[in-house]
């Protein structure tokens, strides 16, 4: 499985999942990478993060699509989100992605939309249901760790949440630090790649209220609108600072 994800926290949370479940598990950090790995060695499927740095999924799924064309062949991308916004599917789609499941992550909806993209059952899948749309969900604007939320998105398996964890509250501090550099140099695709990862963390594990912040800034540097975006920021860390010594210092329930 090649995973083209640039997030420090999905990058542990899908190589967990997945070797777990007895698969080879490759990373690569932009669409481009995808893109040569498809060429030069192809595998069995490839999970692809939309927003990346060098090249993103959607041109990186094209580019991919254009080469099957000459050379043949069809390898299953699926597309892995966090805009959760009207049309994003449907865009993912259009590119010749096969199907497309919403972060944060949550194992079952990974399995499903992988053995969807397949064909066929994957370990640990459940073939049952669908994978679930986020476009209509209003999430309640607080900051409260949710351990089951989290255990739901690694299937109950403590020891991969700590690992999680361990790779949010690692990567944090530099995300913020990404943010705070993007804002003074006026780098509005850093600053919305940057909020984009911190959003999905966030939402992962119950932080509603800072993750909401984490989207206006995300918005803001797409829109290259900086003017509210320092003070944001600092509410943003004002929030997440908290948080985060909430998530170090609570026991992960069956850890």
């Amino acid at each position: 499985i090649l995973v083209a994800e640039d997030g420090l926290v999905n990058q542990k949370l899908v190589r967990e999942l997945l070797q777990k479940q007895g698969h080879r598990v490759t990373i690569v950090g932009n669409g481009k990478d995808a893109v040569d790995r498809c060429s030069s060695d192809p595998p069995d499927i490839v999970l692809m993060d939309i927003q990346m740095p060098v090249m993103d999924g959607l041109e990186a799924t094209k580019q991919i699509r254009i080469h099957e064309a000459s050379s043949g062949g069809h390898v299953p991308i699926v597309a892995m989100t966090a805009h959760a916004m009207k049309g994003d599917r449907e865009r993912c789609l259009s590119v010749g992605m096969d199907r497309y499941v919403s972060k944060p992550l949550r194992a079952h909806e990974l399995f499903d939309a992988m053995a969807a993209a397949l064909g066929h059952a994957v370990a640990g899948t459940r073939v049952d249901t669908d994978v679930a749309s986020e476009e209509n969900q209003q999430p309640q604007l607080e900051d409260r760790v949710e351990w089951h939320i989290a255990l739901e998105a690694v299937n109950g398996d403590a020891d991969t949440l700590k690992a999680v964890l361990d790779a949010h509250l690692e990567e944090t501090p530099r995300l913020l630090n990404e943010m705070h550099g993007a804002i003074a140099a006026g780098d509005g695709e850093l600053l919305q790649r940057a909020a984009h990862t911190l959003k999905s963390q966030l939402r992962l594990f119950g932080a509603m209220a800072a993750c909401e912040l984490a989207w206006q800034l995300e918005q803001a540097g797409g829109s290259q609108q900086f003017s509210d975006a320092p003070s944001k920021l600092e509410e943003l860390e004002r929030r997440v600072k908290p948080f985060n010594d909430a998530l170090a210092e609570s026991p992960i329930p069956g850890a």
